[in-house]
């Protein structure tokens, strides 16, 4: 092009590209796609009076009228006063790249939407272990923003803290799964239990890239277990003390646990009892009845005969 931007000269790629001469191309803001022209017009517009390079990209339009990215790269050719005498512009196809480009931002937007409408709090974290994105179910938990919660130690309870860190610090070292529960804090101040399930994400070199890790509240669960044992030692508590002998005893009539009344009545340890039974312990002349009916219960689910003949 000359100093002031008029095409001089196209090489026989671009005259084969576009369809028309050298000379035709002189009108060359015609063959740029109207959506792109005013953008290019006025970064070459500034190039021409600063005498700076230009850098741009924009569509032009092929023989056939279809509009392919091109890379636009124009450089001043100075004399020895340092005046431009020509420019130079080269333009390189990137039709294939920004396609790519858009590819790529369509599947970031439909992780994107996947991450943030998974019913869960879920993290991901680069191959180092440091945090890369939240999605809005924990930001909204927690609420903080992503800045503040790529230190996510703030928001583990601190009776929990080293285990996991030390846990997640090997997971990250050596590749292996990251699975441990912990107590996580509301945006309320308030503890959670959540089981968190980390498993990395590798390349074809198998290498990590990414980790993934998916947060499940268990906080009912914890609950009922923690009820569960409260219930199971208050009924340990109220056999051990019942002035009564009490046995238990597995579908084939063996022993699996007495309360201390046995013990202490019998003088047995627990596993004399499993080993021997507990008609070892019967009256010679009080053995053979009980046998009969204990038999008698096996096959009829525990209801006695005479229950069993009323019915």
């Amino acid at each position: 092009m000359t100093p002031a931007g008029d095409t001089e000269m196209a090489n026989a790629q671009l005259v084969a590209y576009t369809g028309q001469t050298a000379e035709e191309l002189k009108n060359w803001p015609e063959k740029i796609h109207p959506e792109d022209r005013a953008l290019v017009a006025e970064g070459w517009r500034r190039a021409l009076e600063a005498g700076n390079s230009y850098d741009g990209e924009e569509r032009i339009r092929r023989a056939d009228g279809v509009y392919r990215w091109f890379h636009s790269r124009g450089l001043p050719m100075l004399d020895t006063d340092g005046r431009i005498i020509r420019w130079y512009v080269l333009l390189t196809d990137i039709e294939d790249r920004k396609r790519a480009e858009k590819a790529l931002c369509a599947s970031e937007l439909n992780f994107r939407l996947v991450v943030h409408s998974i019913p869960g709090l879920l993290c991901t974290n680069t191959a180092a272990g440091e945090v890369e994105l939240l999605n809005q179910t924990l930001l909204n938990y927690t609420g903080k923003p992503l800045e503040e919660l790529k230190n996510w130690q703030t928001i583990v309870h601190p009776g929990d803290l080293p285990a996991v860190t030390s846990l997640w610090a090997w997971s990250v070292e050596t590749g292996h799964p990251f699975d441990v529960d912990v107590r996580v804090r509301r945006a309320d101040g308030a503890y959670r239990w959540f089981h968190c399930r980390g498993l990395p994400l590798r390349d074809n070199d198998d290498r990590i890239i990414r980790w993934y890790n998916l947060l499940t509240d268990i906080e009912d669960r914890i609950q009922a277990e923690e009820s569960l044992r409260t219930s199971e030692r208050e009924l340990n508590l109220i056999i051990e003390t019942i002035p009564a002998l009490v046995w238990r005893a597995r579908p084939d009539g063996q022993l699996d646990y007495v309360n201390r009344r046995v013990l202490h009545y019998t003088g047995a340890t627990p596993e004399a009892l499993a080993r021997d039974g507990w008609t070892e312990y019967l009256h010679p002349d009080d053995f053979e009845p009980t046998v009969l009916t204990r038999l008698r219960l096996r096959p009829t689910r525990c209801i006695p005969e005479d229950r069993r003949n009323s019915a």
